[in-house]
C-alpha cells in the first residue's frame, strides 16, 4: 500500500500540487512585558508580516496617550499645592488678657505700687536663714548672697517675702527675670498663667529695688507680660521687649 506524504495534498486530475508548508514549534505571542501569553500551535512560513499585519495578536497595543496629561496636570496641582503652602502666613495669635486676668481687673484694680503685708512674710524661710547665716552656712534659696546682707540676716533684721510672678496674658512662653538691688537674680522664670512664687528677702527699714527684666518673648512680636500678686493686691507690667527692663515700685509695708 502506497503512504501518503503528510506535507503533500494528493494529486487531483488537471490540478497543481499543492504548497509546501513548513510547521514552525510552538511559540508564545504576547503583550510587550508579558503578563498572560497566548500560544500558537504553529505558523506557517510565509505568512504576512511588516505593518499592519497580525495586528491583533502579536503586536503590543499602543498606550493612549491622554495618560501623559493626566500625569502632567497632577505635577502641576501638587506644584501649585506647595507653592501657596510655603507662602501662606502661619497660625495668627493676639495676646490678649487672660480670664484669670480680667476677674482680677474685674475685683481689684491694679496697684500703682506694691505693698508687702505680714501675711506675705514666710516665716519658715525666714527663720532657716537666721539660722544658717549664724552657723556660717549657705543662707536656704540664696547661696550667692552678698556679705552684707548675710550680716543683716544674722542680727534678725531681713525678713524674707512671698511675691507671685505670673503672665496675666495669653500663656505663651514668655521668659523673664527678677534682680533685687543687692545683686540677688531670680530666673529665667518661664511665666504661666498659674505662676511661680519667689521669696524676696527684704531688710527693716528699706524699700525694696526689685526690677523686671524680658528674656524671651514666647510669640513675638507681641511682647512679655508680667504680673505680680501679694496679699495687697496685682501689679501689671508694661508690654516688654527681649532686654527691656521695668522697676518694679514697692511701698513700705
Amino acid at each position: 500500500m502506497d503512504r501518503e506524504r503528510p506535507d503533500l495534498d494528493p494529486e487531483s486530475e488537471g490540478g497543481e500540487p499543492a504548497p509546501e508548508t513548513v510547521r514552525r514549534p510552538a511559540v508564545a505571542v504576547g503583550p510587550a512585558g508579558g503578563g498572560g501569553a497566548a500560544t500558537q500551535s504553529g505558523m506557517d512560513v510565509g505568512a504576512p508580516t511588516g505593518p499592519g499585519a497580525g495586528e491583533s495578536g502579536g503586536r503590543a497595543p499602543e498606550a493612549p496617550r491622554n495618560t501623559t496629561w493626566i500625569k502632567l496636570l497632577a505635577l502641576v496641582a501638587v506644584a501649585f499645592v506647595g507653592y501657596k503652602l510655603l507662602l501662606s502666613p502661619g497660625p495668627t495669635k493676639t495676646d490678649a488678657p487672660s480670664e484669670q486676668h480680667q476677674q482680677e481687673v474685674a475685683q481689684h484694680p491694679p496697684l500703682a505700687a506694691i505693698t508687702l503685708g505680714a501675711a506675705d512674710v514666710d516665716r519658715q524661710l525666714t527663720d532657716a536663714a537666721v539660722a544658717a547665716a549664724r552657723a556660717g552656712q549657705p543662707i536656704p534659696n540664696l547661696p550667692n548672697a552678698p556679705d552684707s546682707l548675710v550680716r543683716d540676716i544674722a542680727a534678725g533684721k531681713v525678713e524674707f517675702f512671698s511675691i507671685l510672678v505670673y503672665d496675666n496674658y495669653d500663656e505663651d512662653g514668655d521668659v523673664v527675670t527678677v534682680s533685687i538691688g543687692n545683686g540677688i537674680e531670680y530666673g529665667p522664670i518661664q511665666l504661666t498663667n498659674g505662676g511661680m512664687t519667689i521669696t524676696v528677702p527684704v531688710t527693716a527699714g528699706e524699700v525694696p529695688r526689685i526690677t523686671l527684666r524680658a528674656v524671651t518673648d514666647g510669640y513675638p512680636p507681641n511682647g512679655v507680660t508680667c504680673a505680680l500678686k501679694t496679699s495687697t493686691g496685682f501689679w501689671y507690667s508694661d508690654i516688654l521687649q527681649p532686654g527691656q527692663t521695668q522697676p518694679i515700685p514697692f511701698t513700705a509695708g
